[in-house]
């Protein structure tokens, strides 16, 4: 048993045909743009609050500002 020898001329346009007469959904629309975020908002917390946030944000695995956005806005 042994390989079977293949042209590289052949397998160019194999892969051609298969790109070409693929078929399936698309995104034709482009992503939606990031919300810039440009107004800052300081609070305090004491360093116990704040250790509460940081490992509850690990936990969902979101990084503090994505954490306290989520719980402001999904109450």
């Amino acid at each position: 048993m042994g390989f079977k020898k293949l042209s590289e001329q052949n397998t160019i346009k194999n892969e051609e045909d298969f790109i070409n007469n693929a078929r399936g959904e698309i995104n034709e629309q482009s992503p939606p743009k990031k919300t810039k975020r440009t107004k800052p908002f300081l609070i305090n917390f004491t360093e116990e609050e704040l250790n509460e946030i940081r490992n509850e944000a690990n936990r969902v695995r979101m990084n503090v500002a994505q954490y306290i956005r989520f719980k402001v806005f999904n109450a």
